[in-house]
């Protein structure tokens, strides 16, 4: 029986077709979701910070899957430090979600 984040990596796999390992794939996501996380919090709190950078976060995640022009449509930052920074507008059964209901690139398991 499949984990839940084996299901959510299915899940992304099959939406963007992941050209490395799956495993990595996740590591370099989380590990970009959580800096980005940490940004999002600095910026809501100090008011002289600056945003946080997702464009870096989707150069960074690009050359990892093939269909990238679905993924670019589909990937979002959000800056509110109290949810999950990299999202995506896709509502594929597997994949985790937040409570408004939309893609979370990399959760915490």
């Amino acid at each position: 029986m499949k984990t839940a984040k084996e299901k959510h990596l299915d899940a992304l796999n099959r939406l963007y077709v992941i050209k490395c390992d799956k495993e990595h794939f996740f590591r370099v996501a989380r590990r970009l979701e959580c800096k980005l996380e940490r940004e999002a919090e600095r910026y809501c709190s100090r008011p002289n910070s600056r945003e946080p950078n997702f464009d870096h976060a989707l150069k960074r995640l690009l050359p990892l899957v093939k269909y990238k022009r679905k993924f670019e449509a589909d990937f979002y930052g959000n800056s509110d430090p109290r949810g999950y920074a990299l999202k995506i507008n896709n509502n594929t059964p597997g994949l985790c979600k937040d409570w408004g209901g939309d893609g979370i690139i990399a959760p915490i398991f």
